[in-house]
């Protein structure tokens, strides 16, 4: 029985990446594709617009409501309005490669979910896109957490070589395949986390409700982004790194119980230390969006911080 596989990709502004991405998905044996368009102003619209692939379906929203928005948006339609086992959730700079995603839609295994095995266009894995388990899920993982950070909860470069699939707890969405019985049950992402949180998020929500999450090293992804700097990261626009302050603040007081004020310390100290992985000219505008983000993180608040709210609240001195 072949699985109907509908994917949803949220876009932005990136309209170069946009195009190399739909000419690989039209490629695979999908029965949708679902682009969400945050908005756009860089010409995504009429290139969307000329789409023949009957395949392709177009939601524009009204307003830019970041990634977790648009899967929120993305997810509830495809959910309402087609007929599918699985939702693919990825990024506009993403797609599958390899044979073993014919072989895997025209198999009869259906996992709950699927986290795939995603790597950069040089063939390296992609540290942003590895999934992992529950950092505090029991002593033996906390342990590991504990001596390692975050190496200790995710999964190993030995996992991407393992000839079986691996139990997880979380994954981003670059790669997600989640099949329909798990959106009837969890819903659709939370939008309010703008960026940043929105799959970790997800995929906890998913694993509490009952279902498996299988890191399945088979299935690759490419994923052509650039988020490290001689193997260190730096955000830009550097604003956004207040949401991923922020948000890594909220998700941990729902995953680390007493622990919570020792990630916040270990976190407040590498984030002070990547200062300086900034020009000078940026570093001011970084403390003060980290300053922010953890002040609105330690009170669980979500604001969502336009690029308005930064010139106000980060003039330079």
């Amino acid at each position: 029985m072949n699985k109907r596989i509908v994917a949803v990709v949220v876009t932005y502004n990136r309209l170069p990446a946009l195009r190399r991405t739909l000419s690989h998905l039209l490629t695979q044996p999908l029965h949708a594709i679902v682009v969400v368009d945050n908005a756009s102003t860089d010409g995504t619209q009429p290139f969307l617009a000329e789409q023949v692939d009957e395949r392709v379906h177009v939601l524009t929203l009204p307003e830019n409501l970041g990634g977790a928005g648009g899967f929120h948006a993305g997810v509830d339609y495809a959910h309402t309005h087609l007929d599918y086992d699985y939702l693919l959730l990825q990024d506009d700079d993403a797609w599958p490669e390899g044979a073993e995603w014919s072989q895997f839609i025209h198999s009869d295994w259906f996992p709950d979910a699927v986290a795939t095995a995603v790597y950069y266009p040089s063939g390296t894995i992609c540290p942003m896109n590895r999934p992992g388990w529950h950092p505090f899920k029991n002593w033996r993982q906390t342990w590991r957490t504990l001596l390692h950070g975050a190496q200790g909860f995710h999964v190993s470069p030995s996992h991407f070589q393992a000839a079986e699939a691996t139990e997880v707890d979380f994954s981003s969405f670059v790669g997600l395949l989640v099949h329909r019985k798990v959106v009837d049950a969890v819903g659709t992402p939370d939008p309010d986390w703008f960026i940043y949180g929105d799959d970790v998020d997800y995929t906890l929500r998913m694993r509490k409700a009952g279902f498996s999450l299988l890191f399945v090293p088979w299935l690759r992804y490419i994923h052509d982004c650039e988020t490290l700097v001689e193997g260190r990261k730096v955000y830009n626009p550097v604003w956004k790194a207040y949401y991923t302050y922020r948000n890594n603040l909220i998700l941990a007081r729902r995953v680390a119980g007493f622990w919570y004020p020792l990630v916040v310390l270990y976190r407040l100290i590498s984030w002070w230390v990547a200062t300086y992985r900034y020009p000078k000219d940026k570093r001011h505008l970084y403390l003060c969006l980290m300053k922010r983000a953890v002040l609105d993180g330690l009170r669980q608040k979500r604001p969502r911080l336009l690029a308005t709210d930064v010139n106000e609240l980060c003039q330079t001195p």
